[in-house]
């Protein structure tokens, strides 16, 4: 299901508000505020002002691009072990082959770019709610929860990528950061408040409107604070085993709601038809805009992963378009999906060579030889033909929506709670919920071996989805995966915070081993 013309009209005008503001000056996610300005009004008192204020948080949401490209879809893929970069050779957007080799800086240029993209949607965020708690506007409750359950995402995305991360909970029109005193137990419960308090004023999914659906709803909040707490509970962050129960119990509410079920079709969910259906809790909605054709700035709204990912020189395909050739699938991936008998997730997760050219049109794989690069691309975010919104000339003609949080995943989680809390029973009957959708035998293991069968589900439902690396890390399992990988543990859980913030703020820490 589609955004209406009426909702990409107020996404594009906001986009030119954003760039106008944004562009005083770039290297601080708080410097962008014009000093002049009356920054203790910034709604003019209706619902609709406020609401169209409310969509520029949703550009720092989906864009790709901010010095340069920085999708972290790719990052967190490149770090999962599942794929290499690719590209045209190993210089190539160098910045991301240093993740993937674990060997970024602080002065990696993704590092810093997808600092700012969400510091900037927090800044925002911060905004709307001082302005909403000083301003009578109506309809306050939803905008207010739309805000905290996207302060609350943007850091815990941050969270999850640099850990050591100052936590904004106000607006702070003098530039600076607050909070950087706060141990991480006390970071982490700022953002439980947010997203508590998210999950009062936001509405259930099936209440939106069609045209609201890209919006979060109450079971969104919900999900996000399960899986925030199974990180409290974990090894690695060390804050308590009984978040196991909290997480549980947000769980337990989505999944008792009635408003979530799994797709029949397990390929649906990575399509245009299959977007904010049943198996969706929450997803970020992209569209093609032809007036930002090639324009490498936040105001790009088209998803240019399906552009880089795709199958490159390759051409009069009936299939797939031309890409760029990044996110290479690892051969042991592919492998495991077939020494799992998993078929049906297989084909949906990865384009082998052999189904390139079965597809028809010239594929010259040469320079992948050469390179040695694996010739498996992702099939979950690519150039499909049928997912093109404008002209092939356009890189940004994709709309396909990035699916951040699906019902599986919910479940898996819920089935990892459960087998912590010791429930084995309650836990193979989630797992086995998932691995009934794509035929595959139920899971009859207890303790230990089914806590390895769930990590195994997790990475064949939700490969190239950007979970596996992070799972590895809260597990505590990376450093014996990647121990031939240039991991070092103690310091590769996490990157290094830009040395531009640094130099700017001298009360951030770096990150420990940078």
């Amino acid at each position: 299901m589609r955004t209406t013309l009426i909702r990409q009209l107020t996404v594009i005008l906001t986009v030119l508000s954003i760039l106008l503001v944004s562009s005083c000056k770039k290297d601080d996610p708080v410097d962008d505020v014009n000093d002049n300005d009356d920054t203790t009004v910034y709604f003019e008192g209706t619902l609709e002002d406020a609401l169209a204020d409310l969509d520029s948080v949703y550009i720092y949401l989906l864009t790709k691009i901010y010095d340069g490209w920085c999708s972290p879809l790719l990052a967190a893929n490149l770090m999962s072990g599942d794929a290499i970069k690719g590209g045209d050779s190993d210089g190539d957007q160098y910045k991301f082959l240093e993740l993937q080799q674990f060997d970024a800086d602080a002065g990696n240029e993704v590092c810093y770019s997808l600092w700012m993209k969400y510091y900037l949607g927090i800044y925002h965020t911060n905004k709307i709610l001082f302005n909403t708690s000083v301003h009578d506007i109506a309809g306050n409750e939803q905008m207010r929860g739309e805000a905290l359950f996207f302060r609350a995402y943007f850091h815990f995305e941050l969270l999850k990528l640099f850990k050591n991360i100052p936590v904004v909970n106000q607006y702070l029109p003098d530039h600076s950061y607050i909070n950087t005193g706060l141990d991480l137990a006390g970071k982490c419960d700022l953002i439980v408040a947010d997203l508590l308090q998210a999950a009062e004023l936001l509405p259930l999914k099936s209440s939106l409107s069609p045209e609201d659906l890209f919006r979060p709803s109450k079971g969104a909040a919900q999900a996000l604070l399960g899986k925030l707490y199974l990180y409290m509970a974990s090894d690695y962050f060390n804050l308590g085993s009984s978040y196991y129960t909290d997480a549980l119990a947000q769980f337990d509410e989505v999944i008792n709601s009635g408003e979530y079920a799994l797709m029949d079709d397990f390929g649906d969910n990575f399509i245009k038809t299959g977007e904010f259906e049943e198996e969706s809790v929450f997803e970020i909605s992209y569209y093609a805009n032809e007036s930002t054709s090639q324009d490498w700035t936040p105001a790009s709204t088209g998803n240019i992963d399906c552009q880089f990912n795709g199958p490159k020189m390759l051409y009069g395909n009936s299939v797939y378009d031309e890409g760029w050739g990044f996110q290479r699938v690892k051969e042991e991936l592919t492998d495991m999906f077939m020494n799992e008998d998993d078929a049906v997730r297989r084909s949906a997760t990865v384009i082998t060579l052999d189904e390139v050219l079965e597809s028809g049109g010239t594929y010259n794989f040469e320079n992948d030889e050469i390179l040695g690069y694996p010739t498996n691309f992702n099939n979950k975010t690519t150039t499909k033909i049928t997912e093109q919104e404008s002209s092939p000339s356009d890189t940004y003609h994709y709309g396909t929506n990035d699916r951040i949080i699906r019902y599986s995943d919910v479940l898996l989680m819920a089935a990892e709670a459960n087998l912590k809390i010791g429930n084995d029973p309650l836990a193979q009957t989630y797992l086995n919920e998932v691995r009934g959708r794509v035929d595959l035998d139920p899971v009859s293991a207890t303790g230990a071996a089914l806590f390895t069968a769930i990590k195994t589900e997790r990475r064949l439902e939700l490969a190239l989805e950007g979970h596996r690396f992070f799972d590895l890390v809260r597990w505590g399992d990376a450093d014996e995966i990647f121990a031939e990988e240039g991991f070092t543990e103690g310091v590769n859980e996490i990157l290094p915070i830009p040395v531009s913030e640094l130099i700017e703020h001298p009360e951030l820490e770096q990150n420990p081993g940078y």
